[in-house]
């Protein structure tokens, strides 16, 4: 499985170098596609013909599937440079050219010149260069995408929950030498429970961290996971790195889980201390942080804490 905000590498016809670029939801092998890797979907005309594209922030380019482009006028195909992909599955992803497309959001055109590839696994995709040239705002709170400020915006598709979204990091974080850390996740869903965590291998090889599978609730778009530093030195982890693969699961059997009332970060009263408790000792917490750390550190008792 490939993960999200991989780096990829951009490999040249002409020139052997290799360049660190990051690539959004693109396929791996063409016997064996990869799963998007991001959920932010939209429906909006392209070329004046409705197309379903994923926006990528993960994604260094633009890339539409020449099957989608066989369906709508467009200009003439030019060449490019670029004539494949290599990602972090050490997998290739052949570009056939580049095409200026218009982008409808809302009333609003937009212009880009997409990469051509028949290995993509959606429609399309519209990538960094997109996003920035027209100041994007994804915003999972409202479910929509923002252009230059509000200008102009567009609802995101539902996201299916038999479908893997991704975790990413809220806020820039250090792990100290030989230490572990629990940290929040973002997930663009609003709650989940009993959510199966798989990490993200790219992230925990570039950083030298290790990142644990867990099996965890979603609550107020935020989930708990723990990330170990076994190395000698301060490991920076930097806001909005994909930390891995959220899952809905209905396999519990066997497995650890905090369970906890729905609540509401923000709320800093009395009555949210309640919400939160071990399952062992009866310890009441005002956070998910600090039970997760209680659990780590002092309660013995719980036999899904390993040492």
């Amino acid at each position: 499985m490939s993960s999200i905000w991989t780096y990829c590498q951009i490999l040249s016809q002409s020139k052997k170098h290799l360049n660190r670029y990051q690539d959004g939801g693109t396929s791996t092998k063409k016997k064996k596609p990869s799963l998007p890797l991001s959920l932010s979907s939209i429906h909006v005309p392209v070329n004046h013909v409705s197309t379903t594209i994923l926006v990528d922030t993960g994604a260094a380019i633009s890339l539409i599937h020449d099957r989608t482009l066989s369906n709508m006028q467009h200009q003439p195909i030019m060449p490019c440079s670029l004539k494949e992909v290599h990602n972090a599955n050490s997998g290739f992803i052949s570009l056939l050219g580049i095409v200026k497309l218009t982008v409808q959001i809302h009333h609003l055109d937009t212009h880009i010149d997409a990469y051509i590839t028949r290995d993509l696994i959606c429609h399309m995709i519209l990538g960094r260069d997109w996003i920035q040239q027209n100041y994007v705002n994804v915003n999972f709170c409202t479910n929509r995408i923002y252009l230059y400020n509000g200008l102009a915006s567009t609802p995101l598709l539902p996201i299916s929950r038999s479908e893997p979204v991704i975790m990413s990091l809220s806020h820039s974080v250090v792990i100290p030498p030989f230490h572990q850390k629990f940290i929040y996740g973002y997930v663009p869903l609003k709650s989940l429970d009993d959510a199966l965590f798989t990490p993200n291998i790219a992230l925990q090889h570039a950083r030298m961290v290790l990142i644990l599978h867990s099996l965890l609730h979603i609550r107020d778009n935020r989930g708990v996971i723990s990330i170990i530093n076994n190395t000698c030195h301060s490991r920076y982890i930097p806001r909005n790195s994909p930390l891995g693969f959220i899952y809905s699961s209905t396999a519990t059997a066997g497995l650890n889980v905090i369970y906890a009332s729905p609540m509401n970060f923000s709320d800093s009263s009395s009555s949210s201390l309640s919400l939160l408790s071990c399952n062992y000792c009866g310890v009441r917490f005002s956070t998910e942080l600090t039970l997760y750390d209680h659990l780590f550190h002092c309660c013995t008792a719980c036999p899904s804490v390993t040492r």
